[in-house]
């Protein structure tokens, strides 16, 4: 199984530390590229595969409607969570310059940028399941 999922694992570390490094060394880059979508797109991604592995065993014998829901719902647990933290940052000052706090409008940005990682996912394992 590890050697199955650590080319993958490589890939997304290589874009987490693209990401970083752009972040910190180009400031203004990071949003003209949208690279916060990218990294929010990349964690749904990664959170509904990490809990669609996990939970195979479990999700497999459901129907595809219930699969579905359950993925992305838990997907959309793992976003909102983080949009809470980014959110509570800004109340200890150690932790305040590690999250960008936006507005009203990229919290939902965020958000939907999550939902699709993990509605892409749910597609993609429900279609190989039924293929």
């Amino acid at each position: 199984m590890i050697k199955k999922y650590f080319p993958n694992f490589l890939l997304l570390l290589a874009v987490v530390a693209l990401n970083t490094v752009t972040y910190y060394a180009i400031p203004e880059t990071y949003d003209r590229l949208h690279l916060n979508k990218l990294m929010h797109f990349l964690g749904g991604f990664g959170i509904a595969l990490l809990f669609s592995t996990y939970f195979s065993h479990r999700l497999n014998h459901l129907p595809a409607l219930d699969f579905f829901l359950i993925i992305v719902g838990y997907t959309m647990l793992v976003g909102i969570c983080w949009e809470f933290a980014e959110y509570s940052a800004r109340y200890f000052p150690p932790i305040d310059h590690y999250f960008y706090i936006g507005d009203l409008t990229d919290t939902l940005r965020d958000l939907l940028s999550d939902l699709f990682g993990g509605f892409l996912v749910a597609l993609h394992l429900l279609w190989r399941r039924q293929a």
